[in-house]
């Protein structure tokens, strides 16, 4: 015989970005007038939006960020979640149509209340909303920077919220070679954690031995950390070989993280 079982629908929670706190240059504007909810909120050139909401069950929800951007203009801005996803600076692709940008996966309880937040650093996208939907947990992976193998580097803690209580300094020409093992074949986000002195940004190279040949990245300026999302990744179950390496150098590496992409 078959059994058949009824399987409840995901858990959902929207919620407009116009309803937020709107700060610095930030106003609304329509954009091509496909807002969901009529209206989007425009970043400008130094502009933020936070804005609360809360969840309807306790669960894993991957997040689901509605954006647009002008056809060409790939801008760089900031979104975190306070207390679930660290300040990420993240790449708003411009094609003319709004996008859903996938800003990875939190953990929340029943009724718990959580912050999104926007902040400019190129500025002048327009976000329009934000959508949770219920997912299984996936399977993640860290490792501490000062784990690694070092050359020409330093340990150093030059911010008390390295989270580990120390960090690598890569100084003018060193490499870290980290040996991750990853629990099961799977697409991976990476993101890296890292800090800068000041506002001025350092390129840096990332690569992963045998699927990833080192490129540079751009790791923004900050006072804080912060992490960067280095894309996405089909890896294999097992170690893998993980090297962040010095292009301009002088940048403090604390974490690598591999989240499953669900």
């Amino acid at each position: 015989k078959i059994t058949l079982t009824q399987v409840g629908q995901p858990a959902t929670v929207s919620e407009e970005f116009e309803n937020g706190v709107l700060g610095g240059s930030s106003y609304l504007e329509n954009a091509m007038g496909g807002a969901s909810g009529g209206n989007a909120v425009c970043l400008g050139s130094n502009g933020t939006v936070s804005l609360k909401m809360v969840s309807p069950k306790k669960a894993s929800y991957k997040v689901f960020v509605h954006y647009f951007g002008w056809d060409g203009q790939t801008k760089y801005n900031y979104i975190e979640i306070p207390g679930h996803i660290e300040n990420t600076l993240v790449t708003l692709t411009g094609i003319n149509e709004y996008l859903d940008l996938d800003f990875g996966i939190v953990s929340l309880d029943e009724g718990e209340e959580f912050e999104i937040r926007v902040t400019s650093s190129w500025g002048w996208t327009y976000f329009d909303c934000v959508t949770l939907i219920e997912v299984p947990e996936p399977e993640s992976v860290s490792m501490e920077c000062e784990n690694g193998i070092l050359s020409g580097c330093i340990l150093e803690n030059p911010n008390s919220s390295a989270s580990n209580g120390n960090a690598v300094n890569i100084q003018q020409s060193g490499t870290i070679i980290m040996k991750m093992n990853i629990p099961k074949s799977a697409l991976y986000k990476c993101e890296v954690r890292y800090f800068t002195w000041g506002s001025e940004e350092k390129m840096n190279k990332f690569g992963i031995t045998g699927i990833l040949e080192e490129k540079e990245y751009n790791f923004a300026g900050t006072n804080n950390y912060e992490t960067l999302d280095m894309g996405r990744f089909e890896l294999p179950a097992g170690e893998v070989e993980v090297v962040l390496s010095a292009s301009w150098g002088w940048t403090y590496f604390d974490k690598v993280t591999f989240t499953e992409v669900i």
